[in-house]
């Protein structure tokens, strides 16, 4: 039976894709991947912010581009720091926190030609992964360099990959086609992360080294040889010819990559140097590539070959991807973008590219293969099924199927739901597809890969499944973390994710928050409290961890809406929070609701603030009720405080009520006009300051905010009664990328900056809160690279670790001259990290009223949010002794081993004075699991055992509590 025509086929999905969408709110999804455009679809910028917000914190402010020539000389730095110092100076080591059911931006897939069982994916940001079981689960392969002044890097950009004739397997590097300057790539790609050239494996991919060949070097220019290596083809019959589209035009080798030439002559005596996006080779030998939106032909693929195809083909085009029929090398399909990206039609030749014509037309609402955001310059794909040469499927944002004498077909929905980790649904890839591979022995299987990892077919396309468990390719913005461990950030086009124990294993992550994630942080008073927010400040507050959300800000809930304030693409939020508040001028009432008790003056009630229903003590300085009146009520200060500032365009905003969810939408004051965009904001440990980086090199302090309590106050509209000053304290040619303040001492301050082509990227003041700071570079013998994020540690003030564009680096003394920094990558690899988080605030485990309140199970403890390889933490500073507690010193000590534990676990525990003993197990989620009342104890070391075979594998919190004082281990329980 023929399938409906293209208008009834595809518009009856559009309109149900609608129902779903208008008859659901963005603020109440859970568990699901809300695509950008649908989320915003008539103000969607598609992906072209993104690569933006990118270029702003890489690109040179004075040239305006990226020269690969300051990326390799950084790259050269380090390689320099490597061979003058061995091992890392604070000797950091990382723990993989997943997620491990959310891929990220994939652009080359590869299936064995002898296995089907064996498959290769390359993530741009994550490097190469491997499958042995035809994509179910997936592990990361090293390789090393062939180089002795390159890199080995364990994160590459891995753009390509092919199998040769003999079985070798070659990737190429650099994802030239992530920026919207041309076909294939400029060498000076601003948001482009160039690669480092070609590896290969003659072992069937279980080692692989870098082809000296193919090294990038700086050169006297931009145009950088083997930067971006776009697309890479092997002969079918010749075991040693490759070919390569690379950022310098088409290149192809005759002895396997030792040598290259290029092939594809421009005059009698120069070769075609435009960059290359792609090259396919048929059955017989014959090459089709793609040189400067251009297609050129070889019937052989020799050097001096070939001819450009143009008798039924635009004029000219954006970005042309290519296919061959593998089972007839004269049939060629062309998938064609506009100069302004959107689809100028789908072609097919049937002889060899000597005539094409049009199979599918661009310009329908109803076939944008590159979504209405015209991005076929990004994500441009097209493949032919191999058992049928007239039977297509093509693609971008969503996957189209065609095939002859029937109409074109949607094979995915942007709006269909997205599944968990190998759910089959119907429609659901994600958007922004880049690869389509059909298994080379099966034609019914397909692989996909898009910015949100791969998807598998096994029924020719009617139905996919996500492949994504243990891919961890994802690329975050941002991360945060709650009290029990949990992590959550913002990613490149997945959304915002938190990872809490839940799932099915612990590095599972839930979608809490869709579209492109930006900012993201969890309450410590209220720990079901989550907010979290997408590209330009829109952004949602959830009280029952992150399965609902809801708008809180001042714009979007008015009566009517009022379009939000202009900001970053990535806009700052954070979350201030105290537990003892002595400034505080806010009040809740407590009420004796004991009819028949009269409470004393003296006595001590635990009242509950309003942020959160928080239980805090206070003693009654008057009676409460009377002998014939019992129960009376008083006003209580509320010292439970918490104060959220967002970061505008030319404004930040600030409420006291973000914990308050007795209202929809608690007061908001503007506490601030400034210049720029905000990037990023810190505060002091008190809350009086609130610092302020822009995207245009200024650095502000707010200062005053534990004064500011209201309107009055607070507002910089009340100019007569306002409390609040800004000083503007630093200004740079350089994105202000992040901000770190001593947790101790707000008066050190550390200032991080991006883009390249500048000599200082790190700087340092002792006295930022002085009324003329003095703010010093500290870049040492640092790379001269950008650096996107920092941490002063923790009790360590001189402490300071650094997360660049090429991993982390740290220095044990922030204040020598000059700081010597180190790298500490093991175990993370030279993968850009976009935000560290280190757990700075603490409290103990309490009862009350019959509710726990479990301690904060992760003080000290480092988080890291990588822009290709998920999440990372680092367990170095946890338990780190807590100097502003008087209290600390009389906590017990506890200790567990084996840790992880099977069956039975030791808990070895300290008491400094006689007291009764309880230990409790929690949960990450801090459900209670076990208790064990030990009785009182008199001072001294104790040992007893806990069965732990009944426990499900995870990581438990255990606390023990003595003297009215806490002490929390983590205990990893696996079978």
């Amino acid at each position: 039976m023929k399938k409906r025509n293209l208008l009834l086929s595809v518009t009856t999905l559009l309109v149900f894709g609608c129902v779903v969408l208008f008859a659901s709110s963005h603020f109440n999804q859970s568990g699901r991947y809300i695509p950008r455009k649908s989320f915003e679809k008539q103000n969607a910028q598609g992906i072209t912010d993104a690569l933006n917000y990118l270029q702003n914190l890489r690109v040179n402010k004075a040239t305006g581009v990226v020269d690969p020539n300051d990326i390799l000389k950084a790259q050269q730095q380090l390689i320099a720091m490597r061979q003058q110092k061995s091992g890392n100076t604070l000797g950091l080591t990382f723990i993989e926190r997943g997620p491990d059911n959310v891929g990220g931006r994939t652009r080359a897939i590869l299936v064995r030609k002898s296995n089907s069982n064996i498959v290769f994916a390359g993530a741009v940001g994550g490097g190469l992964w491997k499958s042995t079981t035809g994509g179910s689960s997936w592990t990361k392969v090293s390789y090393t360099s062939g180089s002795s002044v390159h890199l080995n890097n364990d994160n590459l950009a891995v753009s390509c990959i092919t199998e040769s004739a003999n079985g070798d397997i070659y990737f190429g590097t650099g994802e030239g086609l992530a920026q919207n300057g041309g076909s294939g790539g400029d060498a000076n790609g601003s948001s482009s992360i160039i690669g480092q050239g070609m590896w290969k494996s003659t072992d069937g991919g279980a080692t692989f080294t870098q082809l000296p060949s193919t090294v990038p070097t700086a050169a006297n220019s931009t145009s950088t040889p083997w930067v971006f290596i776009n697309r890479v083809a092997a002969d079918p019959s010749n075991n040693n010819r490759i070919y390569a589209a690379t950022n310098k035009g088409l290149r192809m080798s005759d002895d396997g990559g030792l040598t290259w030439v290029n092939p594809i002559k421009l005059t009698a005596t120069a070769y075609l140097q435009l960059p290359s996006s792609d090259v396919k080779v048929g059955s017989d030998g014959s090459v089709v590539a793609v040189v400067g939106a251009a297609i050129y032909l070889s019937n052989n693929g020799n050097a001096d070959s070939y001819t450009k195809a143009t008798n039924g083909l635009p004029a000219s085009a954006k970005r042309i991807e290519v296919a061959i029929a593998p089972s007839d090398p004269g049939y060629i399909y062309a998938s064609i973008a506009k100069s302004d990206g959107s689809l100028d039609g789908v072609y097919r030749s049937i002889n060899k590219g000597l005539n094409w014509v049009v199979i599918g037309p661009g310009g329908s609402s109803s076939f944008e293969l590159f979504g209405s955001n015209n991005q076929g310059w990004y994500d441009n794909v097209i493949a032919v099924y191999p058992n049928n040469k007239n039977k297509i499927i093509a693609g971008g944002v969503d996957m189209f199927g065609w095939e002859e004498n029937e109409s074109w077909i949607a094979k995915t929905l942007w709006n269909a739901n997205s599944p968990g980790s190998n759910a089959v649904v119907p429609y659901y890839i994600h958007a922004d597809q880049h690869a389509y591979v059909f298994d080379p022995n099966n034609p019914n299987i397909i692989y996909v890969g898009s910015d949100g990892g791969l998807n598998k077919s096994i029924d020719g396309g009617q139905t996919w499944r996500t492949i994504n468990k243990n891919y961890n390719v994802t690329q975050f913005y941002t991360t945060a973390s709650g009290a029990y461990s949990e992590v959550i950030g913002g990613t490149q086009d997945n959304g915002t994710l938190l990872i809490d124990g839940t799932g099915n294993t612990m590095l599972n992550a839930r979608h809490v928050y869709g579209g492109d994630g930006s900012w993201a942080c969890m309450s410590i008073i209220n720990p079901k409290a989550v907010f979290a927010s997408t590209y330009n400040a829109s952004f949602g507050r959830s009280v029952d961890k992150g399965n609902t959300f809801a708008a809180f800000d001042k714009w979007t809930t008015a009566t009517p809406p009022v379009a939000n304030p202009a900001a970053g693409f990535i806009a700052p939020m954070v979350l201030w929070e105290s537990f003892n508040n002595p400034y505080s001028k806010d009040s809740v009432t407590f009420t004796n609701t004991d009819s028949t008790n009269v409470i004393a003056a003296g006595s001590t009630i635990t009242v509950r603030s309003r942020n959160g229903g928080y239980p805090f003590p206070y003693q009654t300085p008057v009676q409460i009720g009377t002998v014939t009146s019992p129960n009376k009520s008083i006003r209580v200060k509320d010292i439970v405080a918490t104060k959220f500032f967002v970061g505008y365009t030319g404004a930040i905003y600030m409420t006291k009520g973000a914990l308050d969810f007795t209202t929809t939408v608690p007061d908001w004051y503007k506490i601030a006009t400034i210049s720029g965009t905000p990037q990023y904001m810190a505060y002091t440990k008190d809350g009086d300051n609130l610092f302020v980086g822009t995207d245009e090199g200024s650095l502000y302090r707010i200062s005053n905010l534990l004064q500011a309590e209201d309107s009055a106050t607070a507002d910089v509209g009340n100019t007569s009664t306002c409390v609040l000053t800004t000083k503007l304290i630093g200004t740079y040619n350089q994105a202000v990328t992040s901000i770190s303040v001593d947790p101790l001492d707000g008066n050190k301050v550390l200032v991080t900056l991006g883009n390249y082509g500048s000599t200082s990227y790190v700087y340092y003041s002792t006295n930022a809160l002085a009324a003329t700071p003095i703010i010093t570079s500290k870049q040492g013998n640092l790379p001269q690279m950008p650096v996107y994020s920092s941490c002063i540690v923790l009790n360590h003030g001189n402490q300071v670790i650094l997360g660049t564009e090429m991993g982390v680096f740290a220095t044990d003394n922030i204040t020598a001259n000059p700081v010597v920094w180190s790298e500490e990558s093991d175990g993370i690899g030279n993968v850009p990290v976009f935000m560290i988080f280190q757990q700075t605030m603490n409290r103990d485990a309490m009862e009350v009223g019959g509710t726990i309140y479990p301690a904060v199970n992760n003080y000290g403890s480092i988080y890291f949010g990588t822009h290709g390889r998920g999440f990372f933490e680092c367990r170095k500073f946890v338990g780190i002794k807590d100097i502003d507690s008087k209290e600390s010193v009389s906590k017990p000590q506890l200790k567990i081993y084996p840790n992880p534990v099977k069956d039975n676990a030791t808990i070895e525990y300290n008491l400094y004075s006689n007291s009764d003993v309880i230990v409790k197990v929690y949960s990450l989620n801090g459900t209670e699991v076990d208790e064990f009342n030990l009785g009182n104890k008199t001072s001294g070391n104790y040992t007893f055992n806990i069965n732990t075979s009944s426990y499900r594998t995870g990581t438990y919190i255990v606390s023990i509590n003595a003297n009215n004082l806490s002490k929390s281990a983590k205990m990893m329980v696996t079978k």
